[in-house]
């Protein structure tokens, strides 16, 4: 869950979509977590820092990248 807000408020003030989608999915895994067994919370950790963090940070990268040329 905490990972999802300042995910999501980066996003919003930068006008970036996938990391308003990253925050979202970040609030969705956190109540995941809520009808899984234990064993699979550090999955769920590593999934939402995939999708909340390395995604986004890969296309910021190719859209600044491919902006400044």
């Amino acid at each position: 869950m905490l990972y999802g807000i300042p995910t999501f408020l980066s996003g919003a003030i930068m006008r970036f979509m996938p990391l308003k989608v990253g925050g979202i999915v970040c609030w969705f895994l956190a109540i995941a977590t809520l009808f899984i067994t234990p064993n699979y919370f550090l999955l769920l950790v590593a999934l939402a820092v995939v999708i909340a963090w390395i995604i986004p940070g890969y296309l910021m990268r190719k859209h600044f990248k491919n902006k400044t040329v």
